[in-house]
This record gives structure tokens, C-alpha cells and sequence, in this order.
């Protein structure tokens, strides 16, 4: 899942990637500039389109772009687990 967020009410000279995105209310999973950080070095977090680092600095009018990975399947000891709890509530 892609979520895109365009950057408005940013400084003239800009806002470090990591700091702009860690407010919460821009995307609420990075809530901290650590995780926005390691979005970035992963790939999950693009400006422009581009693959950046959490030091990039943010423009008005940037887009930002978060593409969240899919969760991993469960394995069968997991998902019967899972089952077993739903069967016991």
C-alpha cells in the first residue's frame, strides 16, 4: 500500500525528511525520526519519486510517498495459534 502526503507549510530553506515526517500526523506509523530514518534507508520512504536518506530536506510542494510492505504470511504452527485463541474466546 502506497500513501502519499504533499508537503505544504514548510520553511523557505526546508525540513529534514526525518523531522518533517515525524510529527505523526503525516504518516501516523513513523512516529518517531528514527523510524522515518529507517523508512528512508529501506526504500519505504520516497521524495520526488526518489529513493533519499532521512536528511534530505523538504520543499512545499515535495511529495512524499510511504509504501508500506505487506505482513508476511503465517507459517502453519502460527496460524494454529492463531486459530486455537479464536476457538478459546
Amino acid at each position: 500500500m502506497i500513501c502519499d502526503h504533499t508537503a505544504v507549510s514548510v520553511p523557505e530553506n526546508g525540513v529534514q525528511l526525518s523531522r518533517y515526517c515525524s510529527q505523526g500526523t503525516i504518516f501516523p506509523s513513523l512516529g518517531s525520526r528514527t523510524q522515518a530514518n529507517n523508512a528512508a534507508q529501506r526504500g519505504e520512504l520516497r521524495l520526488n519519486g526518489m529513493k533519499v536518506h532521512g536528511a534530505n530536506r523538504v520543499f512545499e510542494g515535495d511529495v512524499l510517498s510511504l509504501e508500506s510492505p505487506l505482513p508476511k504470511p503465517l507459517s502453519p504452527p502460527e496460524l494454529r495459534r492463531v486459530e486455537k485463541f479464536f476457538e478459546e474466546l
